[in-house]
């Protein structure tokens, strides 16, 4: 593991480093920053927080698997931070694609009911082959600056960014390794089942913004066999869809 005190952001970095130097940068190493200053999510949103307040770390992975078997592991990575928000003491739930948020953590806001996003993440491969895994976690009060966010401080957790890598740290190789025995299928492995249980997309009424700037609306039903949102529409047909299908997601009041 590896900490610098500032740099733009920790996935391009390591992304970088797990290909250029691979020995340095084996499976499940780890790169954090005390403060990201060119944060970036899905759809290459840029995620900016203020110095010091949140955790901002990249991981590098080395799977036995091929890429067209590791569509469940931006759910996996959420299990894992929701598991280690909840041995700090917080209430917390996947909100699919790759956010985590707190439940009961502010008043009703639309397309959030009372949930508040705390995390996010983003899988990228290199052009090598290794993945990295971006986590962003929103710990003390100024690193969630929009209406939909909270960080563990405001919601009551008492917890640092290093405390909250520890927890994410005892999860995450366990479920990956777990992906990787059953050779990507979540389901016999038991962590699609796991993953639905924490999600607190399903069951509800959503709207999901396409990059072609339409909008989905039904019904959250399920997880497919890839980890992809299975949808009832409002005619009563379904619709799977993949994160990279939308650019947003949002509950339905």
């Amino acid at each position: 593991m590896a900490t610098v005190e500032a740099t733009g952001s920790t996935n391009a970095d390591l992304t970088r480093l797990a290909d250029s130097e691979p020995e340095a940068w084996p499976h499940l190493s780890v790169l954090s920053a005390r403060h990201q200053f060119a944060g970036r999510g899905r759809s290459g949103r840029e995620w900016v927080v203020e110095p010091y307040t949140a955790l901002t770390a990249s991981i590098v992975l080395r799977p036995s698997l091929a890429p067209a078997d590791l569509s469940w592991l931006p759910q996996v990575v959420c299990l894992a931070v929701v598991r280690a928000l909840g041995d700090l003491g917080a209430r917390a739930r996947a909100k699919w694609p790759n956010d985590v948020v707190l439940d009961d953590a502010g008043e009703e806001l639309e397309g959030w009911e009372r949930m508040r996003k705390v995390s996010g993440s983003l899988v990228e491969a290199t052009p090598s082959g290794a993945i990295v895994v971006g986590i962003g976690v929103d710990v003390a009060p100024g690193s969630a600056p929009v209406p939909w966010a909270v960080s563990l401080q405001e919601a009551g957790v008492d917890a640092t960014p290093d405390d909250v890598l520890a927890a994410i740290g005892r999860h995450l190789p366990g479920l990956v390794a777990r992906l990787e025995e059953a050779s990507g299928d979540a389901a016999s492995s038991g962590l699609a089942d796991e993953v639905a249980a924490v999600t607190a997309t399903l069951g509800k009424d959503i709207s999901a913004a396409l990059p072609d700037g339409s909008t989905l609306l039904g019904r959250a039903e399920s997880l497919n066999a890839d980890g992809g949102l299975v949808v009832r529409l409002q005619d009563g047909t379904t619709r799977e869809i993949v994160s990279g299908d939308v650019t947003t997601v949002r509950l339905t009041l």
